[in-house]
């Protein structure tokens, strides 16, 4: 079952890759950028997240470079979400310094 969750959240993610190659080439739509946002979602959402990764001897270490790649876009856009909350979010409002 968990390599049937890992197929399903590559084929996921390589979906979201064609939309994003799509949305470039063939011009901005909002219903494809909806389905790239889709895409990756549900690749994070599907990924098995018990999956031991103390078991370096297991030789699936492709497995750990898999999921990076999966989790980078959920990742990113969380670390741009952070960010933009840290800037709103100081007591003095906006400050910047020139």
């Amino acid at each position: 079952m968990e390599l049937f969750r890992i197929v399903m959240s590559v084929a996921s993610f390589v979906a979201g890759v064609y939309l994003i190659v799509d949305l470039f080439s063939y011009g901005f739509d909002m219903y494809v950028f909806a389905g790239v946002i889709a895409a990756f979602y549900i690749a994070h959402l599907i990924w098995p997240k018990n999956r031991k990764k103390d078991d370096a001897d297991d030789g699936l270490w492709i497995l750990d470079i898999i999921e990076f790649v999966v989790e980078l876009p959920y990742q990113g856009v969380g670390l741009l979400f952070r960010g933009i909350g840290r800037v709103f979010r100081s007591s003095g409002g906006i400050d910047f310094d020139l």
